[in-house]
């Protein structure tokens, strides 16, 4: 369901150029949680330079590998014991982001 209301809402911020839709398809794709498949195609950050404000524009398309996910999930799992066997200093670790 979150991947067809995506997709409609993509269509129409494509077809009217609103990016009141495009953040409507931005809200399915945030919704849409495990998708074997899964797509976007929009504005994925903002920053500034000499120039001025410049946006990058990105689309993607990846398919899950269920079980990769789950071995990659394990050294999720583990992080806060694994990053203590890290070679450097705990002064180089962010609490958060």
């Amino acid at each position: 369901a979150h991947q067809t209301g995506m997709i409609e809402k993509y269509i129409e911020s494509f077809e009217q150029g609103s990016i009141a839709a495009h953040m409507d398809a931005s809200r399915h794709w945030i919704k849409d949680i495990g998708p074997a498949v899964e797509s976007y195609i929009g504005f994925i950050e903002s920053y500034r330079d000499p120039s001025g404000a410049r946006g990058e524009w990105e689309g993607f398309v990846a398919c899950v590998n269920r079980e990769v996910s789950k071995k990659f999930q394990v050294l999720v799992d583990n992080a806060e014991k694994l990053l203590k066997l890290m070679p450097w200093p705990t002064e180089y670790e962010k609490d958060t982001f």
